[in-house]
């Protein structure tokens, strides 16, 4: 038997890493995914606000009032025609705010144009206001004066979430106070 002099070689493996950096990438990147995704949806949630079905809010806050049956369908009834009335001037405005905007991007804006073009906009958004007020104030005149009373005390509360709905139709802010 005759011994080799040359050196063994010895195979060696890579240094594995340890395994704490393994869990931390993997979370990162779940991490991550998570951020990502809620970025999307809040950018997507922001872009298509969604609005709860009307009935249910209808039916919420006939119940909170004690509204009767044919009253809640008076309410349903307005409550269709003011969003109906709200997307057509958003229709009807599209074009209006495109071509404000177009108008912006011109080497020189006609300030004279734009004036126009707001003057419009603006009596659409306040022809729009206005029947929609109509249509309250006879929804309302509808109501006996006790439940009138009840219904304008709750516009009048910003906290109140069952009348947001009312406050924005009928143009009071949120941060409308009970008067002294």
């Amino acid at each position: 038997m005759t011994i080799s002099t040359e050196p063994a070689t010895v195979i060696q493996s890579q240094p594995r890493r340890p395994r704490w950096l393994e869990i931390a990438l993997i979370l990162s990147l779940a991490l991550n995914c998570f951020i990502v995704g809620g970025v999307a949806m809040a950018a997507w949630h922001f872009r298509y606000p969604q609005m709860p079905p009307l009935d249910i809010e209808v039916e919420a806050i006939s119940g909170a009032m004690g509204l009767s049956t044919a009253e809640t369908s008076d309410l349903l009834a307005f409550s269709r025609s003011a969003r109906l009335n709200a997307a057509i001037t958003r229709s009807e405005n599209e074009p209006l705010i495109n071509l404000y905007l177009g108008e912006l991007i011109q080497p020189n804006p006609r300030s004279d144009f734009i004036a126009n073009i707001e003057k419009q906009i603006r009596k659409n958004k306040d022809d729009m206001r206005q029947k929609i007020n109509n249509d309250f104030v006879s929804w309302l005149q509808q109501l006996n004066i006790e439940k009138r009373k009840l219904i304008v005390s709750r516009i009048r509360d910003p906290r109140d979430p069952m009348t947001r709905g009312f406050r924005r139709i009928i143009g009071i802010s949120s941060e409308t106070r009970n008067p002294p």
